[in-house]
């Protein structure tokens, strides 16, 4: 699908929302879905479907270099003639070549998410550079984590996924296998935007995982993830849809005020592969976080 069609199908599915109406799509929201999607991967690995990268995007081919331009609206009427340069490296904030050189630094190296991580091959591509290298790839289906975990012997099942990178089947919904501040940089391939696609399970989950998202970035940390809809679409605002029906009103975010966790937000539309790169960097300390600790501190000079 291109991104006109994409927002073709966004305009036809919001307006069918004002009637109470959904159009048909896929269950992406549900994790039974990939696991039978995927079920037949090892014995049929050239069925196209599943070689395919979400986006067709590649780290070598599109990502390394790329040029894109800021959106400036929320429609593709923006002037291509004007466009920046830039990297993979800028983008996820993290020097590729910086390799540690013993324990010590390998510890303190930049930590890596691939959310929703699938069979891309964008992580184990970023993993050929000694700082991506402390990558952890996230799937909440089992039967791919399986697949990826690098086997163990009857000698030694204790082998750490450490050694060749971590797999971990968790729900992006809550991370629940992971700690407060604990990412350098979250990076979604095709998750979200295919969540959106999911009119009757998926919307209602974007939400919360980027509740999931902000809360294990660590301060400046950086999320990124690709998407062919416009932000109006993917984050519409909690009036655009005027009913009552539970089962279909835009679900606003629970617990953060978006403006609270993220210091700089990017669309950039990609414009050798005509899709958007959203870029969002957290704050280095929550203003509601700030607040509380400068309402102690006049507190502590009171009973001083």
């Amino acid at each position: 699908m291109s991104l006109r069609g994409r927002q073709w199908l966004d305009r036809l599915n919001q307006s069918l929302q004002t009637v109470r109406l959904r159009l048909p799509s896929p269950p992406y929201g549900n994790p039974h879905y990939w696991n039978v999607t995927y079920k037949d991967y090892q014995h049929n690995p050239s069925r196209p479907s599943l070689q395919t990268e979400w986006g067709h995007l590649t780290l070598p081919e599109d990502l390394m270099q790329y040029e894109y331009q800021l959106l400036d609206g929320d429609d593709d009427n923006n002037d291509k003639s004007t466009s920046t340069s830039t990297t993979w490296e800028e983008t996820v904030a993290i020097d590729p070549e910086l390799s540690p050189n013993n324990d010590d630094e390998r510890k303190k190296q930049n930590t890596i998410m691939m959310l929703g991580c699938g069979y891309s091959k964008l992580g184990p591509d970023m993993m050929q550079h000694p700082g991506w290298k402390n990558m952890t790839q996230v799937d909440i289906c089992s039967k791919v984590i399986s697949d990826l975990t690098p086997p163990t012997t009857d000698d030694d099942k204790s082998i750490s996924f450490n050694d060749a990178g971590d797999y971990i089947e968790d729900d992006a919904n809550h991370l629940s296998a992971f700690g407060d501040n604990t990412m350098d940089a979250i990076i979604d391939k095709g998750l979200l935007d295919s969540l959106h696609l999911d009119f009757l399970n998926g919307t209602t989950q974007i939400p919360r995982i980027m509740d999931s998202v902000a809360r294990v970035l660590k301060p400046n940390g950086i999320f990124i993830f690709f998407s062919l809809s416009y932000p109006k679409y993917l984050f519409p605002s909690p009036t655009a849809n005027s009913n009552d029906d539970d089962s279909i009103r835009i679900v606003k975010q629970e617990d953060n005020d978006d403006n609270d966790v993220w210091s700089s937000k990017q669309e950039r539309l990609l414009l050798n592969n005509n899709i958007l790169l959203y870029r969002y960097q957290k704050q280095q300390q929550s203003k509601k976080r700030k607040g509380k600790q400068l309402k102690n501190k006049r507190l502590t000079r009171k009973k001083q």
